[in-house]
């Protein structure tokens, strides 16, 4: 569809702003301190996501000059890029893509312009593509296909270990009924899926059942001052006694 055009030679009727003292300077600062960009504008224009770069944290934006007027801000503005240099053109370590001066600031627009606009803004946004394009813009984070994704998620959870680090997401649990591994495959003859001790998890033997059930009787709960608990045949040391909730006294 079509961008709607209009008639932009009206005289503008916000002229009075521009001669008030409410505009000012400012500049985006890198991590170590050095500008990146520099803007000019007025309220929370410093702030304003609609950037042609990153907006930083507030705590790196720094406001160069205040209360100037329209005019004297474009001339500051003009002034520290023409400093500053661009990175574009090899002059220096900005990222603007203009020498400064560019907009229109207190136009005040019809209804009617208003309209247009918002139906130029509607036929944008229903292009195929462009929605992606300006997610990736605002927060600076690649679009990717879902193939993409998809690659990305499967490698994520091959990468990433569980919370006790004994295992990666996708492995699973085998038992042959004295120890435990975690492995994607079945590690040979006489591994089955599940753990000693765990409960009887995956199709078992009655032979390997009657295994888990002498084994699991031989634990008991042990627990220790701090409150920790194990369960398991042997004594784990000093400052461990019987039981799930420590008593004073009994520490053997």
């Amino acid at each position: 569809m079509p961008l709607v055009t209009m008639n932009l030679n009206k005289p503008n009727v916000g002229r009075k702003q521009m001669s008030d003292r409410i505009f000012y300077t400012y500049a985006y600062l890198r991590k170590d301190g050095t500008p990146y960009y520099v803007g000019r504008g007025k309220g929370k224009r410093a702030f304003g996501l609609d950037h042609r770069v990153k907006v930083p944290p507030k705590e790196r934006i720094l406001f160069l000059k205040r209360d100037l007027t329209f005019a004297e801000s474009v001339e500051h503005e003009v002034y520290m890029i023409a400093v500053l240099g661009r990175k574009d053109l090899g002059t220096g370590i900005l990222r603007n893509m203009t020498d400064g001066g560019e907009g229109a600031p207190g136009r005040i627009m019809s209804p009617e312009h208003k309209e247009i606009c918002r139906q130029n803004m509607i036929n944008l946004h229903s292009t195929p593509g462009i929605r992606e394009k300006i997610a990736q813009t605002k927060t600076g984070v690649p679009v990717h296909s879902e193939e993409e994704k998809e690659k990305r998620r499967v490698q994520w959870k091959m990468n990433n270990p569980n919370k006790d680090g004994s295992s990666v997401r996708g492995k699973k649990s085998w038992t042959n009924g004295v120890e435990n591994i975690t492995s994607f495959e079945c590690p040979g003859d006489g591994w089955i899926l599940g753990r000693t001790g765990g409960g009887f998890h995956g199709n078992h033997t009655e032979e390997t059942r009657q295994r888990f059930s002498e084994d699991r009787k031989k634990r008991r709960h042990w627990v220790n001052e701090m409150g920790e608990c194990r369960f398991q045949s042997e004594h784990p040391g000093d400052g461990w006694i019987p039981g799930r909730k420590w008593r004073n006294n009994q520490c053997r």
